[in-house]
C-alpha cells in the first residue's frame, strides 16, 4: 500500500486535526491526483470550518478545468474576509488555464492580470528576460516589499525555466 492509498480514507475527515495533518502531509507531495484537488475545493466551499486549512495547503496541487470552476464558485460565494484565499490560488494558476477560462475568471482577475498571463504564454524568450530584469530592478529600487512585483518576478522566472 503506497502513501496515497493510506492517506485517501482521511482526506475528507470530519476530525479537523486529522484533516489538517493530511493537508500538511500532502502540501509538498508532488503527485496528488487532480481529482483530489476538486474534492478538497468542494469541501472548502461546503465547510467553512475547513476552508482555511484546505486553501492554504493546495498551492502546489494540480488544477484542472473543474478546479478552476470550483475556485471561481468559491470566490463568489466566500465571505468578504475569505475571498483572498480563493483569489490567491486563482492568480497563481497556469497561464493556459487562466486564459482558457477568461470569461469565468472575469471580475476576479484584473485586465492587467490577463495581460500578464498572455505575455507569459506568448512572449518571446528575450522579451521575458527583459521584463524579468526590469521587475528585479524595480524590486531593488523600492525600499518596501511589493508583493505584486515579487509575484510577477516569480511567475516570470517559472515561465523562463519552463
Amino acid at each position: 500500500m503506497d502513501f496515497l492509498e493510506k492517506i485517501r480514507p482521511h482526506l475528507l475527515s470530519d476530525d479537523f486535526f486529522v484533516q489538517e495533518f493530511v493537508m500538511h502531509a500532502l502540501q509538498e507531495y508532488p503527485n496528488v491526483p487532480p481529482e483530489w484537488t476538486e474534492l478538497l475545493l468542494r469541501e472548502a466551499i461546503d465547510s467553512k470550518e475547513k476552508e482555511l486549512v484546505i486553501l492554504a495547503n493546495i498551492d502546489k496541487f494540480t488544477f484542472t478545468d473543474g478546479a478552476v470552476a470550483l475556485l471561481a464558485e468559491g470566490y463568489r460565494s466566500a465571505a468578504k474576509d475569505r475571498k483572498h484565499l480563493f483569489a490567491r490560488l486563482i492568480a497563481n494558476l497556469d497561464p493556459e488555464l487562466i486564459l482558457e477560462h477568461r470569461s469565468t475568471l472575469a471580475g476576479i482577475l484584473t485586465p492587467k492580470a490577463f495581460e500578464l498571463n498572455e505575455f507569459l504564454l506568448n512572449g518571446g524568450e528575450e522579451e521575458l528576460w527583459e521584463e524579468y530584469g526590469s521587475v528585479l530592478a524595480a524590486m531593488e529600487r523600492d525600499e518596501n516589499f511589493q508583493q505584486d512585483l515579487y509575484t510577477k518576478a516569480k511567475r516570470l522566472a517559472i515561465t523562463l525555466v519552463k
